[in-house]
């Protein structure tokens, strides 16, 4: 770079600030999508389902759920739920529990059945032991640990993403006669459609005082001059 431009690119660049990129997206969970598989914990055949989707949030502060809409069935004439697991229509269920599977957590007893749930990864699984399983609907100011799974719901939350987590899988919580291992996909019908809306950190940028605007245009234009004056001794050479 010419000495003549060095001092005011250095000045451009002090103003300069990075954000992250949020953005607000739709998410298809399908009542077939197996929370427990996410990134590869274990197959999602193996419990009868499908892979449950995912998002990358890499380097992102939070994810804002909500609101999700439809209904989801797990099981042939079984009644249909909303994302919160409340009964919409047929036979209700007071509520279930499901175990956790390889590095994946479980569902303590939440009430209702098929709600829609999420978990945070790192790569694949990545923890070695599981989490303490939670339950219930998340609420306002909820710390996810990794692999742990939670229950979004259908309302409006919003969940910090804990530290070095890459991806987050929606899903769904299964098991046999609503309790015990995952599994018992493979009857599910039905789907919720989830909004979402990723926040990137906030960046802070404080204000620069004039007096320090000043200081850097005085240097900025003297190292300038120097390097006309520069350029002209090197041309008289």
């Amino acid at each position: 770079m010419d000495k003549k431009f060095f001092g005011t690119a250095a000045v451009v660049a002090m103003t300069l600030t990075f954000a992250g990129s949020s953005y607000a997206a739709t998410q298809l969970v399908l009542g077939t999508d197996a929370i427990y598989a996410a990134g590869g914990n274990v197959t999602a055949a193996s419990l009868g389902g499908t892979t449950p989707g995912a998002i990358n949030v890499t380097g992102q502060a939070s994810v804002t759920f909500g609101p999700a809409t439809g209904t989801v069935s797990l099981c042939a004439g079984c009644g249909l739920f909303n994302a919160n697991g409340v009964v919409q229509s047929g036979a209700n269920v007071a509520s279930s529990n499901n175990n956790g599977i390889g590095n994946i957590s479980g569902v303590s007893t939440t009430p209702g059945v098929a709600y829609l749930t999420a978990v945070f990864i790192n790569g694949t699984a990545g923890a070695t032991t599981q989490p303490t399983p939670i339950g219930g609907l998340v609420t306002a100011g909820f710390i996810a640990a990794l692999n742990q799974v939670f229950v979004i719901g259908g309302g409006t939350i919003t969940v910090n993403v804990p530290t070095n987590a890459t991806a987050l899988y929606f899903g769904i919580s299964d098991a046999c006669s609503y309790t015990g291992a995952p599994s018992c996909y493979a009857d599910n019908t039905g789907s919720f459609t989830e909004t979402y809306q990723v926040n990137a950190p906030v960046v802070n940028t404080t204000p620069v005082p004039p007096s320090i605007w000043l200081t850097l245009i005085g240097l900025a234009c003297g190292a300038m001059y120097l390097g006309f004056n520069g350029l002209r001794a090197n041309s008289r050479a």
